[in-house]
């Protein structure tokens, strides 16, 4: 398993997983984006996606969902999928829609609900829990390119990213499950020149040496933002000949 920043500005990391008996390859990139959504939260989103690759050629494209932390400055800090993404199988025209149960709300309403929910009976006021979600396989290459009357829904189920998934009824994965005797090993003859272990800064901060460490950093950080300049006018270059 690979993993590494291919840009610092913007923020962008890469990896890649490969079984080691070649049965798949796991990998894709992805572009860190968030903002301020309100006064105690950030809605976050990983721009890029994930395509899982197996022996016989076969691929499914993974999207990214969208995400809400809340509690910066008050309540607890907590970490949640929001709306929904697919995956999606296009040598088997299927697609799957997994839509997340969290409720969108500001500060000030998740008090009211908390306030209003005191003078409520449970019943009243159980919802679903936020880790939850439901899940839909359809036919079709494209969930948003098949109309709603047009939709063949093939198999659908719920589940909780914490505990388990199901699909009609039949359980596919529990989060107790074993995961038998296989193990990760780190073999450092496959480090690449660019792993982090070989970082300057980081051999100065393991040596307390942090004036070091700092000027370290910088420098790589100059070179990072360089690399950038290149990239960027390298575009622009091409683009000015494609339009001649």
């Amino acid at each position: 398993m690979y993993c590494e920043q291919i840009s610092h500005h913007p923020p962008v990391s890469a990896y890649l997983m490969v079984h080691p008996q070649g049965n798949y390859k796991l990998y894709g990139k992805g572009e860190v984006a968030a903002r301020l959504s309100g006064l105690n939260t950030i809605h976050g989103l990983r721009i890029g996606c994930t395509i899982i690759e197996f022996k016989n050629g076969g691929q499914i494209l993974i999207e990214n969902p969208d995400m809400y932390i809340d509690g910066l400055m008050m309540g607890d800090r907590t970490l949640n999928y929001i709306r929904s993404f697919n995956l999606r199988d296009h040598e088997n025209k299927l697609t799957s829609t997994i839509t997340f149960n969290y409720e969108e709300k500001g500060t000030l309403g998740k008090l009211a609900s908390g306030f209003t929910g005191l003078f409520k009976s449970k019943a009243a006021t159980e919802k679903p829990a936020f880790d939850t979600f439901s899940v839909g396989i359809y036919k079709g290459d494209s969930y948003q390119e098949v109309n709603e009357s047009a939709k063949v829904l093939l198999s659908k189920g719920s589940g909780s990213w914490l505990s388990h998934i199901e699909l009609d009824g039949e359980v596919y994965w529990r989060q107790t499950d074993e995961i038998g005797e296989e193990r990760w090993v780190e073999k450092s003859q496959y480090r690449l020149d660019s792993d982090s272990t070989h970082r300057l800064d980081s051999k100065f901060i393991k040596e307390k040496n942090y004036d070091q460490a700092q000027k370290e950093k910088d420098l790589l950080e100059n070179v990072q933002r360089n690399d950038a300049k290149l990239r960027k006018a390298a575009k622009e270059g091409a683009g000015k000949t494609a339009a001649h």
